[in-house]
């Protein structure tokens, strides 16, 4: 659940800073864009698809679901990416610069998480030779100080994977309640 919030966050991120940078740019350019950031998405696919196969081959179930997941995210992510091209494509042709702006907006994001997905798989890769240390339960408080609203509670885990050359990572999966 906190790795969707993150994702949200990020989004939101995102969005408000690529907006200066598609402001430059004309709805003919996002278009031209377009087909280039499908490309790079295809690639992550590709990625995927060649380390799914080498996890099947050394038969290491915890890596292949982890790819797997990915896998089939990224499976969706690039066939919305496939309709906001086309949608952006159809806004270019009818001369609406605010839905291109849109549409742009979104399949550079889509790009984004397909690079999120990536990194993802890749941390999932390499800490697969590790092992879990400790799980620590806590109580926190989840975004939302300095706001106006209270904060949303959730008992967050803290995962400590340690691999074999002892460097440690740490990993937090958030429940709310």
């Amino acid at each position: 659940m906190k790795r969707i919030q993150y994702i949200t966050l990020a989004l939101a991120v995102l969005l408000l800073s690529a907006g200066a940078a598609r402001a430059e740019l004309t709805p003919a350019q996002m278009s031209a864009q377009a087909d280039s950031i499908i490309d790079r998405m295809n690639g992550v696919l590709t990625f995927f698809e060649e380390e799914l196969d080498i996890a099947r081959k050394q038969r290491g179930p915890v890596k292949i679901n982890c790819l797997n997941n990915g896998y089939t995210e990224l499976e969706v992510v690039i066939r919305s990416a496939w309709e906001r091209r086309d949608s952006l494509a159809a806004a270019v042709q009818r001369n609406d610069a605010v839905l291109s702006n849109r549409e742009f907006t979104i399949l550079s994001y889509l790009c984004k998480r397909s690079d999120q997905l990536k990194g993802v798989a890749v941390e999932c890769i390499e800490e697969d030779a590790g092992v879990v240390d400790a799980v620590d339960p806590g109580l926190v408080e989840e975004f939302g100080a300095g706001d106006d609203e209270p904060p949303a509670l959730s008992v967050t885990y803290t995962i400590v994977f340690r691999n074999a050359a002892g460097q440690e990572k740490r990993m937090l999966i958030t429940f709310p309640l």
